[in-house]
């Protein structure tokens, strides 16, 4: 009886051959093998899913610039009013409208990371001064009270008091969820310190 690729192929495909073929793997501590020696071209598939298809809320435990951002807000004396928690690919200007929804304030004091022109004109239409450098490369450059953007060093001191907080520097939770539940615990220590 002769036995052809393609027939091998197919009883394989419908588990009707279970014996392992001589060099394939023994089965692994779960009890199925690992797919390395599978007939079927291509690299195995086993246990694995693909980047984009990450179930909500949970992250790629990475290194680097991927880690997630941390977005604050705070009020005059420097504690915390919002949080918001973004990938770390993602530009700084982008969570911008979601802080900035509902708060009653005079003047939103940023670095240059935040200058764009949503920002610029979504905080001019509730009535607010804009105190943000302009960038380099912006055609029209605005004029910058330096005497109010000194004290934007109060949210630089609240991440660095945040940091004091190993789980929150390190940022070592999978879970976006977790990650941010541990920064509004670091920002409600810093409102009752």
């Amino acid at each position: 009886m002769e036995c052809g690729l393609p027939v091998l192929r197919l009883l394989v495909q419908q588990r009707a051959l279970r014996a392992p073929f001589p060099g394939r793997a023994a089965a692994t501590r779960h009890g199925r093998g690992d797919g390395r020696f599978d007939l079927l071209p291509g690299a195995s598939s086993f246990g694995r899913r693909p980047q984009n298809q990450r179930p909500a809320g949970h992250r790629h435990h990475a290194r680097g610039p991927e880690l997630p951002k941390i977005h604050a807000v705070c009020d005059a004396l420097g504690n915390p009013l919002r949080f918001v928690l973004t990938p770390g690919q993602r530009h700084d200007s982008k969570p911008v409208p979601e802080l900035l929804d509902g708060l009653q304030a005079k003047a939103p004091l940023a670095d240059k990371a935040y200058d764009s022109d949503k920002i610029v004109q979504a905080a001019e239409k509730r009535g607010m001064q804009v105190i943000i450098p302009s960038r380099v490369n912006r055609e029209k450059q605005r004029v910058l009270d330096k005497h109010r953007y000194k004290t934007r060093h109060l949210i630089e001191n609240l991440f660095q008091r945040m940091k004091a907080f190993r789980r929150v520097a390190t940022r070592f939770d999978k879970l976006d969820i977790r990650s941010l539940g541990f920064v509004h615990i670091a920002g409600i220590m810093k409102w009752l310190h």
